[in-house]
């Protein structure tokens, strides 16, 4: 029987998912487990225009990240996000505007 681990990377392999990652500020520990990360998913940066210099990922900037944050997954773009540092409330609310 294999193990949960062995099934996501199975997966993993079949269908590389794409996810957005709210990011407020460049912080070093959340970057390197990021890139960890990288190993199983593409990884989206979505935050202010000050991380447009985070080097190794796709970055994505907006006045208003967790605006962007929801309109990148109801539209598909990426399969799923995590706010990460981004706030909560502004981010659910974004999503439930657009996606009714």
């Amino acid at each position: 029987m294999s193990t949960f681990s062995e099934a996501i990377d199975r997966l993993a392999a079949i269908s590389r998912p794409r996810i957005g990652f709210g990011l407020k500020d460049s912080n070093q520990g959340i970057l390197q487990s990021l890139e960890r990360a990288k190993a199983l998913a593409d990884i989206v940066l979505v935050g202010p225009t000050h991380i447009s210099s985070v080097d190794g990922f796709d970055v994505v900037t907006s006045e208003s990240p967790e605006s962007e944050l929801a309109r990148l997954l109801c539209s598909g773009e990426v399969g799923g996000i995590v706010r990460g540092t981004l706030d909560g409330a502004l981010t659910y609310e974004a999503y439930q505007k657009l996606s009714g």
